[in-house]
């Protein structure tokens, strides 16, 4: 199960706070007892120097004096062969050399177990040579040394111990006061609901990471707000396209069926439904487009397009339209351009393009399909010579369902789904659109898609 965050960051002060105190409690131990030795080798060498004296003036270890304190130090005066020509009160009777150690170059350290009275005891010696091949050898106890080492420990140890716990309460504390902002949060953002879209967290008014975690949770809430009433507005949108193809298909099939009619009646009223549902396959159709463009990564399939070829076969669709309309079609391409792109759904927006500029140009005058490269873009406009869109409309026009003239029946403008099919395929492209009046009437719409595929 894994821990929760008070706890990680609880675990982590506290094996810092150990880790600390146990370099610290090392360092300090280990200098602690070098500077004990280091005292203790000061010691026996002013000993030893101070008995070279007395060797020298004539003098012997046998009383206790300033030299050398029983309690503390021993000392012993070996000839060459290793006898014990003298030692002080408180040394073994035994050489605390062998014969083969006593030739002696210089001053060694050492240390060995000595034997003081019936215990052994571990002592730190000093030899050095004397006059006439003799050797001075002196040495102190280290069991205070050791105890006091000992001592240090212990106390480093329950120390230690109890630091480390007041960290960990301190961390468990502190941990808990600043996760408590992310806690509300979290509090607040359980009890918000759908039925309360525009409720939005609290945090503190700071520039830290609960601050920013605060601020970008709030923005992502605030998309989800606008993702929320563009779908509820899709939803009704939608509904009410719906609803009158469905009540005039009904309506249709109720007075075909209310009483006896003629064949010609009935065929009317049978084309009239097939219309009705025509209607309903291409709200369907483009209904379904919208939402795979939003879900589904599949959505477009890139590969190498001639441009010129591709603009040739839209124009060649509507050419049949354009001329029953009087309009003429005019499609301006560059040449050898090449890009990757999905053909049909590209192919899907230039229709939709055209279509939207077929219905609202003027008998006589002329739809322009233009197609150029810019910098690394491919640049699709469609260019009429309409009325140009509304005043305040072009902010909109891309979004699903929008009509410059809410007004006008459905089935003089259809559902207001070509733009948005428009822009979604362009978006699937990463690319963008446009839509502008021109200063000489009219409006141009189009595409802006990358060259190469991402």
């Amino acid at each position: 199960m894994p821990l929760p965050i008070r706890a990680k960051v609880t675990l982590v002060a506290s094996g810092m706070m150990a880790t600390g105190l146990v370099l610290v409690g090392l360092f300090i131990y280990l200098r602690f007892t070098a500077e004990l030795t280091q005292t203790m080798d000061a010691g026996l060498s002013s000993r030893a120097d101070q008995i070279l004296g007395l060797l020298t003036s004539g003098g012997d270890l046998s009383e206790p004096g300033d030299v050398i304190e029983p309690d503390e130090a021993f000392a012993q005066v070996l000839s060459a062969d290793g006898a014990i020509l003298d030692a002080s009160p408180g040394a073994t009777r035994a050489a605390l050399l062998s014969p083969p150690e006593v030739g002696l170059d210089g001053p060694i350290v050492f240390e060995a177990s000595v034997r003081s009275g019936t215990d052994l005891v571990p002592a730190r010696l000093l030899a050095v040579p004397g006059p006439d091949g003799q050797v001075v050898v002196v040495g102190a106890s280290l069991e205070d040394q050791r105890d006091a080492v000992h001592h240090l420990g212990v106390l480093a140890l329950i120390g230690g111990a109890l630091a480390v716990a007041l960290s960990s309460v301190i961390g468990w504390v502190m941990a808990g006061v600043a996760l408590r902002p992310v806690d509300r949060m979290r509090r607040q953002a359980d009890e918000i609901s759908w039925s309360e879209p525009g409720e939005r967290l609290s945090f503190p008014p700071t520039n830290d990471e609960i601050g920013r975690l605060g601020k970008t949770l709030n923005e992502m809430l605030l998309r989800l707000d606008a993702a929320l009433l563009r779908e509820r507005r899709f939803v009704g949108d939608a509904s009410h396209e719906l609803r009158t193809p469905l009540t005039n298909l009904k309506a249709e099939i109720e007075m075909a069926l209310r009483r006896p009619r003629d064949e010609q009646t009935l065929r009317v009223a049978l084309e009239s439904a097939g219309d009705e549902t025509d209607r309903l396959v291409r709200l369907a159709e483009n209904l379904l487009v919208l939402a795979r463009a939003d879900h589904d990564t599949g959505f477009i399939v890139t590969e190498p397009v001639e441009v010129s070829e591709l603009i040739g076969q839209v124009a060649a669709a509507f050419e049949a339209r354009a001329e029953s309309a009087h309009v003429d079609l005019v499609a301006d391409v560059d040449t050898d351009l090449v890009a990757h792109v999905d053909p049909g759904r590209v192919r899907q927006a230039m229709d939709n393009l055209v279509d939207n500029a077929i219905r609202v140009s003027p008998t006589g005058s002329m739809v322009r399909m233009r197609a150029f490269c810019s910098g690394s873009d491919l640049m699709l406009e469609v260019v009429d010579s309409g009325p140009g869109f509304a005043d305040g409309f072009v902010e909109q026009a891309f979004e699903p369902f929008s009509r410059a003239d809410e007004g006008r029946a459905r089935t003089d403008g259809g559902a207001g789904l070509g733009l948005a099919i428009v822009k979604a395929v362009a978006e699937a492209h990463d690319g963008s659109v446009w839509a502008v009046n021109r200063p000489d009437g009219g409006a141009s719409v189009g595409l802006r898609l990358p060259l190469e595929a991402s």
